[in-house]
This record gives C-alpha cells, sequence and structure tokens, in this order.
C-alpha cells in the first residue's frame, strides 16, 4: 500500500489479491505472472491426480535448471512413459515432435511462432523433463541412477531437490493468499517430500537429526513409524533395524533417541504455545 500526496488530493493504492499473493510469497513479479497463468491453466484444464507427476510439475521451479544435455534421450524417456505420465506431459503442452526437432539440432525458436511463445514451450519442456527427475527422487529412487538416467549431475540434483522444496512453500504461499485453498492443500504435502527425497509415509522419520531416506526407511521397514516409537527405543534394536551404522552404531543410535526425543518436545512446547494463545484470544474476546 502506498500513498502518493498531491496539492489536491491523496491517492491511496492497494494491493491486487495477486499483488498480495506475490508479495507473501516472495515471487519476483515476473515469477507471479508465470505462475498464475500456468495455474490458471491447470485449474481450467484440469490437474490430473492418478499420478504424482503433475503436481511435481507445478512445484519445479521456473529458473536456473539443469539443462538438457541429450535431447534425445529426453524423447527416448517421454515416449517410454507409462500412458498416465504421457498423458500429463501431453495435458502440459509437452510435444514429441519438438524433442525430435531439438534432438535433431533445430534451434529454441519454433518456426511460426513468436519468440515469446519459443520462450514459454521451452521454459514448460524442461520444467517438464525435470520433475521426471524429482518425480523418481521423491519415489526414493537411487540419487546415482536418476543422475545416470536424466544425464544431471548428483550435485545439480541434490541443489534441486533444496529448491525445489523452497519453491514449493512459495507456491503453497501464493495459492493461500489466491485463496485457492484446495490446490494449496494439495501442494503442501510435497515440500518435504521435495526436501527430502522420500515417500510420505517416512516424513516423520526424516525429521529427526542423524535420520536421512535410507536409514529412515530400514527404520520403518523394522516397525517404527513414528518419531515417538524412535523416542522410546533402544539403542541395541535400532543399531539391529540400521544394519550399515558402521563402528560407532551404539554412539549414532543413542544420538538418534536423543534426538527423537529432543523433536517431540520441541513438538510438545509448539502446542502448548499455541493452546496458550488461544486461551489468551478467548479471554480477551469475553472482556
Amino acid at each position: 500500500e502506498a500513498v502518493v500526496a498531491s496539492q489536491t488530493e491523496a491517492i491511496c493504492y492497494e494491493a491486487t489479491q495477486l499483488g498480495t499473493a506475490t508479495f507473501h510469497s516472495s515471487f519476483a513479479p515476473e515469477e507471479a505472472l508465470i505462475v498464475v497463468d500456468e495455474l490458471q491453466r491447470s485449474r481450467q484444464t484440469g490437474i490430473i491426480l492418478a499420478d504424482d507427476l503433475h503436481l511435481v510439475y507445478l512445484l519445479t521451479p521456473l529458473f536456473n535448471l539443469p539443462f538438457v544435455s541429450d535431447w534425445m534421450t529426453y524423447l527416448r524417456i517421454f515416449t517410454s512413459l507409462p500412458d498416465i505420465r504421457q498423458l500429463i506431459g501431453t495435458r502440459i503442452g509437452i510435444s514429441p515432435s519438438y524433442l525430435q526437432r531439438r534432438g535433431q539440432g533445430g534451434s529454441k525458436k519454433i518456426p511460426g511462432k513468436s519468440e515469446a511463445e519459443s520462450i514459454r514451450v521451452e521454459r514448460f519442456t524442461l520444467r517438464f523433463y525435470v520433475s521426471l527427475a524429482l518425480s523418481e527422487l521423491i519415489h526414493e529412487n537411487s540419487i546415482w541412477n536418476v543422475s545416470r538416467r536424466y544425464q544431471f549431475p548428483r550435485g545439480d540434483l541434490q541443489t534441486l531437490m533444496q529448491s525445489s522444496s523452497s519453491f514449493a512453500r512459495m507456491m503453497v504461499s501464493f495459492c493461500q493468499h489466491m485463496e485457492w485453498h484446495s490446490l494449496a492443500v494439495l501442494l503442501s504435502d510435497y515440500v518435504k517430500r521435495l526436501g527430502f527425497g522420500v515417500k510420505p509415509e517416512i516424513i516423520p522419520l526424516v525429521e529427526v537429526r542423524g535420520v536421512r531416506a535410507a536409514r529412515a526407511r530400514a527404520l520403518y521397514s523394522a516397525g517404527y513409524r513414528s518419531v515417538r516409537s524412535l523416542a522410546n527405543a533402544r539403542p541395541e534394536d535400532i543399531v539391529r533395524a540400521i544394519p550399515k551404522l558402521g563402528t560407532f552404531g551404539l554412539h549414532t543410535a543413542k544420538m538418534i533417541i536423543s534426538s527423537a526425543r529432543k523433536l517431540l518436545e520441541d513438538k510438545a512446547g509448539e502446542l502448548r504455545r499455541e493452546a496458550e494463545e488461544m486461551l489468551n484470544e478467548g479471554r480477551e474476546e469475553i472482556i
């Protein structure tokens, strides 16, 4: 909001809903315009929920993505996708003929299309390829295998997971302030999955310090399904559950248990503070 004074009157400028969403999500204005255009297109044509690829695509950052090093590899991967994933790609706008033309050395500029439209096609085509890699990572496929399949350096994939998680938070905030609440709920489930590269059932475990994806999966398979179950575990049981803890296995197990207890205490403290705030607000309304 801004006020501009003149000799005759004061003019008050108020942010539009899009402006408010842009501000609170921390998107740059040009990013927000791309995001709102894409989300409106998706809401009109329909988001395919039979596979999580469509949502992952929406949460793939707009810029600073790894480059496609081999467009024919992209074409081969796309044409070998399950039907539902090819349908998602087609809904987004992916064209096998475009991939083939780029694989044969064609330029970014599409014959008969404007420069702006060619840039838009290039952007969503690259984002879709990156979203395929991200989708494999959040299904706990090895980063080594994903790197080899999509020809992205492992370091780039690790950076991409973190940037996608941050972008997802921004997208959720943007949707909330645009009052697209159902979409915000759908997208919010992927914030932590993208950051950790895991399936949803082990998210509580990877939030414990010292427990990454592989350890979390081993613990989950051994019956540890919650932070509380870790907090109540015995060190020797944790060592048996995670066979590759190494020489300092018992020490690491104790650290995991301690971290789980600390996490529970922190969450309990947050709940107490929220309860106190609600009680205080209730008292103020009564008064």
